[in-house]
Order: structure tokens, then sequence, then C-alpha cells
């Protein structure tokens, strides 16, 4: 939650993200299914760690507990960050006039919790027992591309650019 929090916080603040929110938003989700892709290796770089740690830290289980609770925290802070500023990202790009604006980033908000729900679902319950962990990370990863990559072409579409302007 915290990058979540640390992620939506900054992209308040961008101005890459406000000067282009489409194309930042692309360049969010195409981080996050670059992240899905590495995710594997990252985890299995920190298991080799593992047994040094265990064996420096071995009759100490609080220090032991605390130094895998902020290995796995900085393993998922980057996916994170950037899911949590993919929200305001969409946010931005939504043109409309003054009275309809709360209405539309609200149905976005919606929108994107539905899909999270869904995706939660999907990942726990068909996906892994079908695809096992690391297929049901491609398979997010190639989720997270395609939109990554409708959401560029979008921002080159002349009908956005004029709205945008």
């Amino acid at each position: 939650m915290l990058g979540l929090a640390v992620g939506s916080r900054w992209a308040a603040r961008s101005v890459w993200l406000r000067r282009s929110p489409l194309v930042a938003y692309a360049g969010l989700e195409l981080g996050i299914a670059l992240y899905a892709v590495a995710f594997p290796l990252l985890v299995s770089a920190l298991e080799a760690l593992y047994p040094a740690l265990f064996r420096a830290l071995e009759g100490h289980p609080l220090a032991l507990s605390l130094t895998r609770f902020v290995l796995a925290f900085v393993l998922l802070l980057p996916s994170t960050f950037l899911m949590g500023a993919s929200l305001p990202a969409m946010a931005e790009a939504v043109v409309a006039p003054r009275e309809t604006l709360a209405r539309r980033v609200a149905w976005l908000y919606a929108l994107n919790t539905l899909g999270g729900v869904a995706g939660t679902l999907l990942g726990g319950f068909f996906l892994l027992e079908r695809l096992g962990i690391t297929g049901s990370l491609y398979a997010g990863a190639a989720g997270s591309a395609t939109v990554a990559a409708a959401a560029f072409a979008l921002s080159r579409h002349p009908a956005h650019r004029r709205r945008s302007a």
C-alpha cells in the first residue's frame, strides 16, 4: 500500500505526467510489464542470498523476520509505485467539461478498481492453477504491455491530440 500511495503522490506532482498523460500512462504500464518479466529473476537472486542470511542471523528470529520483511518490501516497491502512479495518469488524461469531470474520473476510478478485482480473481483462481507463478506473471506482463501499446497508440490519434489541445 505504501508503494501505491508514494506512486500516486509522485504522479500528482510530476510535470512529465501532466505534459503527456497518455504517454506517461503507457510508460508506467510498460514499466509494470517489464518488472513482471524480471520478477522471477529478482526472486531467484534473493533466494540465493537466503542461506547466507539465515547463517548470519541464526538464533535471532526477530532480526531474520525483519530482514525478510525489508527484502520483500524492497522487492515489491517498484511495481506498486508504478501501479500507484497509473491511476493519476489516467485521470489526468480525462478531458471533459468541468461539470462532468468529477463523474468521468469517478467512473475511471470504479473501472480501475473493478479491473484490480478481476485481475486478482483471475490470477488467484485461474491463472496460477493453469500457468503457474511464472506463467501468471508473464500473462500479467502481456496484459500490461498490451494496455501500454493501446495507450500509446491512442495518444498519437489525431482526435485525442485535438481534444487535448
